[in-house]
């Protein structure tokens, strides 16, 4: 997937769109400026997919590729960065 697309898939309005393709970020440890404006704009996406809400991916994702560190309180965001690293690592 080329980051185009990646970026096209973020600002998509389905919810599966964005959370494949944050999953590809994180798949591929993508370091774009461009990307990473495309997930901040997902930290308040309150939309849930596979049980979570898509800004939580977006905060964790940020976190894992080491452009944000997340020193917020969500319990869903501290659990899912541990999770997320597991799965993409």
């Amino acid at each position: 997937m080329a980051y185009k697309e990646i970026i096209d898939k973020l600002k998509n309005d389905g919810a599966i769109y964005r959370c494949q393709a944050i999953f590809e970020c994180l798949e591929r440890q993508i370091q774009d400026p461009e990307v990473f404006i495309a997930i901040s704009d997902l930290k308040n996406d309150k939309v849930r997919i596979l049980g979570r809400k898509i800004s939580s991916y977006a905060l964790a994702t940020l976190d894992i590729l080491g452009k944000e560190t997340y020193k917020g309180n969500d319990v869903e965001v501290q659990e899912l960065i541990p999770e997320l690293r597991n799965c993409f690592s």
